[in-house]
């Protein structure tokens, strides 16, 4: 005799670190009967890339500041959104002061009227799993200003 099989699915969300994931497969048959197995997968934290140099100088090559996450940009995947739902982004000159900043950062930017130059960032990815904070040097090369 075949046994009748109904699946229904039902989905929990528990907060957790980024490094593991919590699967839980729980089955009910028709007598009653019921089981669970609880599976933990190993995740890895992104690997987030910004460049220490870009060159907007409107050649259509490098123009503005592109970040990526896994060796991916925006036109790789959907959206860098897939790690985190946000990334703050701060640019500062070498005594701090703020010359640009976004709070939803989507790899737009080409420098502004920033002339030639290191300048300093912070980036703050936040996502589900909590903030991650980036801090570096990035030159500005080429630029028409």
């Amino acid at each position: 005799k075949n046994p009748l099989h109904t699946f229904t699915s039902a989905w929990e969300f528990f907060q957790q670190q980024i490094e593991e994931y919590r699967v839980r497969l729980y089955a009910i048959n028709n007598d009653n009967c019921d089981t669970a197995v609880v599976k933990f997968i190993p995740l890895q934290r992104p690997k987030v890339e910004v460049p220490n140099v870009f060159t907007p100088n409107a050649d259509g090559i490098n123009d503005v500041l592109i970040i990526k996450v896994d060796g991916k940009t925006e036109t790789d995947q959907p959206s860098l959104l897939r790690y985190y739902e946000r990334m703050e982004l701060v640019i500062m000159n070498r005594w701090g002061r703020k010359l640009y900043e976004s709070k939803d950062y989507r790899n737009d930017w080409d420098g502004g009227k920033l002339a030639d130059g290191t300048y300093f960032y912070v980036l703050k990815c936040i996502g589900r799993f909590g903030e991650e904070v980036y801090k570096g040097s990035i030159a500005i090369m080429g630029s028409k200003n």
